[in-house]
């Protein structure tokens, strides 16, 4: 039989670590972890299909995000190791179609098919104490007031073909809201630079930009500011962070070699692999026209004229290609949207008492 439903995946994060340390407590708890489970999923209308190492599979007709919430909310006051520190679940769901078949011989009915695989993947992607979903689960009628969705972005999954945008359920009675990055896999390409220092005084603009990269329509931002005010590092940490978002790729496009007035198409064919057969211009085109990718032209102010050009004309003969410039002056074209980027305060004084 087949049909659509919710598929929501639990896990328990370290019990591997959990069973070894704890060989006699763990045990009593996971039995209590299961119990709970089983309760919480039945009472919201949902039907456990299998026990899957130390979490469960269950199905839903409806949007399981309540049954979630108390999950993570019960879990957290109920499932304590001897020291004290709580068993941490993640907890991940998908919707989508599936195929249904009652195995018989005493054993409840099982679903298969790519639906119930990115269901699971997602699981492995999140963190102890987080709820994470697909956009495909996202209720039609919205979610409750009390209730609150992450857009973490688009991501790659193990074994999935195609990019999937992940997102993050949060409520006021769970304890905790930030977590780092989805577990997931690197964006098939990019070329950014590596820094051995640590990025550290720019979270807040890190953020504001990741924000207008992921949300806004502008597909120009231009970070402008005076030279050695770490406009490149900014702008290449920002699509760092956003490499999995891209998926058809982030590329780096250094303009400090061409001359004053030099052309940066000419730069372009072996960042992007392309092999021209005849106008490199098309040939740019052609390979960009339908990507999802980001691309940084970096230490524009000697081009300015020549970058603004490139850019005009790629806008113009792509749809999702966004754009990341660094620059001492703007472009100057009516697409860009112009961050000034100021020096970072001064550490304050360390005082001796």
């Amino acid at each position: 039989m087949k049909g659509e439903w919710y598929f929501l995946f639990t896990d328990v994060e370290r019990s591997t670590h959990w069973w070894q340390v704890y060989p006699e407590d763990f045990p009593r708890l996971m039995h209590l972890h299961d119990r709970m489970l089983h309760e919480l999923i039945e009472a919201h209308g949902g039907e456990v299909v299998k026990h899957t190492g130390d979490g469960v599979m269950a199905v839903f007709r409806d949007f399981p995000g309540a049954a979630a919430v108390e999950i993570q909310r019960q879990a957290f006051h109920t499932l304590r190791l001897p020291d004290g520190e709580p068993v941490w679940l993640r907890i991940a769901f998908h919707r989508g179609s599936a195929d249904r078949k009652d195995l018989g011989f005493g054993q409840q009915r099982d679903y298969f098919g790519p639906a119930v695989n990115t269901a699971a993947r997602l699981t492995h992607a999140g963190h102890g104490g987080q709820i994470l979903l697909t956009e495909e689960a996202l209720p039609e009628e919205g979610i409750t007031d009390t209730m609150e969705v992450l857009n973490l972005g688009d991501h790659w999954l193990r074994d999935v073909l195609h990019p999937v945008r992940i997102f993050q359920l949060h409520h006021p009675d769970l304890p905790r809201k930030v977590f780092p990055p989805p577990r997931t896999l690197p964006a098939p390409n990019q070329n950014l630079p590596v820094f051995l220092s640590s990025f550290v005084g720019r979270d807040r603009e890190l953020k504001q930009l990741q924000t207008l990269l992921m949300e806004s329509p502008a597909r120009v931002i231009s970070l402008v500011g005076i030279g050695g005010v770490g406009k490149t590092r900014l702008a290449v940490e920002t699509a760092l962070s956003l490499a999995n978002v891209f998926r058809d790729g982030v590329f780096f496009v250094p303009l400090e070699s061409l001359p004053i007035g030099g052309d940066p198409w000419m730069l372009l064919p072996s960042i992007l692999v392309v092999q021209p057969q005849g106008d490199l211009r098309e040939a740019v085109r052609s390979f960009l026209q339908s990507r999802h990718s980001l691309m940084i032209l970096d230490n524009a102010e000697h081009v300015v004229p020549q970058v603004a050009d490139l850019v005009q004309d790629l806008l113009l003969h792509t749809r999702q290609l966004k754009f990341l410039i660094t620059s001492r002056e703007p472009l100057l074209i009516k697409e860009e949207k112009v961050w000034r980027v100021e020096g970072l305060d001064p550490e304050p004084a360390c005082k001796l008492f």
